[in-house]
């Protein structure tokens, strides 16, 4: 009964932060008269054309100078904090873009090529809505979830972004046979 207790508790903490940092961020780009801010200074990504890498210099860019610890690989940005978040842009001009966030984590070697490690990330998808899960070639997870926005994108929204991330991560490594499997 307590390792179902302990399920519970991360599903309800993990979805009253989702839901307050979504809220925050949804809330935080809408001014008085309930129209979006458009603040020069706190847009992250402001497209003009459907260019994947120069969203990615914006990203980059912007992610420097509030003092990040950031590398730009070609389309994408790699964020170093508590994790290493692959921020990737996939932009569509005067369309819904995205910022696909993806983290890879080391799977224990007795794990790889096994039906238990395909268990988990069958098992992980069923419980956690919160992104997706899946094995790269080498057998190590990959968590995979992203932001969608229009045209910019204000720090805030990103950063909020950054902080659900974590958090949905957390509850993921707190699961019992994450702890076994994973690296």
């Amino acid at each position: 009964m307590k390792r179902f207790e302990l399920k519970d508790r991360v599903k309800l903490v993990t979805s009253i932060i989702i839901l307050s940092i979504g809220f925050t961020a949804c809330s935080s780009s809408i001014n008085s008269k309930g129209t979006f801010r458009n603040s020069p200074s706190s847009i992250i990504i402001r497209l003009s054309n459907d260019d994947n890498e120069a969203a990615a210099a914006q990203l980059y860019r912007k992610l420097d100078q509030l003092g990040y610890d950031v590398d730009l690989k070609k389309d994408a940005v790699v964020l170093r904090d508590k994790l290493n978040i692959i921020l990737q842009p996939k932009v569509f001009t005067g369309d819904l873009s995205r910022i696909v966030a993806a983290i890879y984590f080391g799977v224990n070697e007795k794990y790889k090529n096994t039906s238990q490690l395909k268990d988990f990330v069958l098992n992980l998808n069923d419980r956690l809505n919160i992104g997706s899960f899946s094995l790269d070639d080498d057998q190590n997870l990959v968590f995979t979830t992203h932001l969608t926005f229009v045209d910019w994108i204000e720090e805030k929204e990103v950063i909020a972004f950054k902080k659900w991330v974590e958090v949905a991560v957390l509850g993921m490594l707190l699961l019992d046979d994450a702890q076994e499997i994973l690296e």
